[in-house]
């Protein structure tokens, strides 16, 4: 739904180009065509390395940093009826771990062997895909504020939303139209949602506003309120711009976006800050678009529940930084490629969490060399040995990263590091 309104305006801009380029109302086509790859489960692939700067309050990271250096993570999936999910440990040109399972759980690969996992196997294993991730168009798009209206309209009591909330109360929505009566400009709506704990709803009111425009700042707010101990303040505010340098040819496309959450639980305070900064540096020419986004992301959240000091969960601070490569043609069916390198940083209570960096590359819609492992006899034998495979694997894979250690490393984990 949410990627309807950018792939029209994207037709339309095709039309009086050769290339549907980066603005306001579509800040990246990439990744608006990687976004909606996602959508359609199609195969994906990426590959990743990682280092690391800070984990968990650890004095002493060099056995760490050793074990990631060199390290390759590729991820695949496979989508359809017989989709499967794929993980690859490699290092130092040798295979550490193969795995892959059926998306209906009926069957495990791993290291060229199947087997068939029964439910307390399955039950321990990551359930998470790529096609788990959230979803890139909403980031790279204008919401549709008439999609969005109908979609609120649409809630019927009982309706599961995001976060564990419930709808309690079915959704008012009252419309404003621009003073040509052509475009819809905000929505004001009130309704009441269910926490996950189940408790008494939250009244619900608010509105959300896009105007039109070259800069256009799209603004929402949202209170929830149960009684005066328990009630949240949602605040948003997305300002996008977009400069052409050279006609058809060059330019660059800006989102700026604050999310601020002001309230209270129980009668503690609770506030929260995430600010979004993205720029995308493109160029085009009849070979496609080259897009260079760069990506910062800040996160502040303070939570004054009596205790919340002692564990270290009064005051998180987090900041991402990261760029993205992506190249696409008009016109162009095949797999998006995409490269990126970010780090990330987190603090608790002023102390350092965790701390490192990533690099990847990426293909959406591509044909990884996966095959979905066929399901085989699912008898309690079969069963049995898919446990034992599974504690296999992992000595294997421990023992084959040990193997490619340094000294200095061995030592330390010898000594009880």
């Amino acid at each position: 739904m949410l990627a309807a309104a950018c792939a029209a305006f994207a037709l339309l801009t095709a039309t009086a180009a050769a290339q549907t380029l980066p603005g306001v109302e579509c800040f990246s086509p990439g990744l608006l065509r990687a976004a909606q790859a996602l959508q359609r489960q199609d195969d994906l692939r990426v590959t990743a390395q990682f280092t690391a700067d800070n984990a968990l309050y650890a004095r002493d990271l060099t056995v760490l940093r050793d074990m990631l250096s060199g390290t390759t993570l590729t991820v695949e999936s496979v989508g359809g009826e017989d989709g499967a999910d794929a993980l690859r440990i490699e290092r130092g040109g040798e295979t550490l771990l193969d795995a892959a399972l059926a998306r209906d759980g009926s069957a495990m690969r791993l290291n060229g062997h199947t087997f068939a996992p029964d439910e307390a196997l399955l039950s321990s294993l990551p359930q998470a895909t790529l096609w788990t991730l959230p979803g890139v168009d909403s980031i790279v798009e204008r919401v549709p504020l008439a999609a969005l209206a109908q979609a609120l309209e649409a809630l019927q009591p009982g309706d599961a939303l995001p976060l564990g909330l419930t709808v309690a109360r079915a959704f008012a929505v009252e419309r404003t139209m621009s003073d040509d009566g052509e475009r819809l400009t905000r929505i004001d709506v009130s309704g009441a949602i269910t926490p996950p704990d189940g408790g008494a709803p939250y009244e619900v009111t608010g509105f959300l506003r896009q105007p039109g425009g070259r800069a256009p700042k799209d603004t929402f707010e949202l209170t929830a309120t149960r009684d005066e101990d328990n009630h949240f303040t949602l605040t948003y505010a997305s300002t996008r711009s977009s400069e052409v340098q050279r006609k058809d040819a060059k330019g660059k496309a800006s989102v700026q976006t604050s999310l601020r959450s002001d309230g209270e639980l129980e009668g503690s305070r609770i506030d929260s800050r995430l600010t979004v900064r993205l720029t995308n540096d493109w160029t085009a020419d009849e070979g496609g678009l080259s897009e260079k986004i760069a990506v910062s992301v800040t996160l502040g959240h303070t939570d004054r529940t009596p205790g919340r000091r002692m564990q270290r969960l009064n005051d998180i601070a987090a900041t991402l930084k990261g760029r993205l490569n992506v190249e696409t043609a008009e016109g162009q069916s095949g797999p998006v490629p995409l490269t990126a390198e970010g780090t990330l940083s987190v603090t608790m209570d002023g102390n350092d969490f965790l701390g490192g960096g990533v690099t990847l590359t990426a293909l959406a819609g591509g044909k990884p060399a996966l095959t979905a492992p066929a399901a085989p006899q699912t008898d309690g034998e079969a069963q049995a040995d898919a446990r034992a495979a599974l504690d296999e694997a992992l000595h294997a894979l421990t023992a084959g990263l040990y193997a490619q250690l340094g000294e200095d490393s061995m030592n330390k984990i010898e000594s009880g590091l």
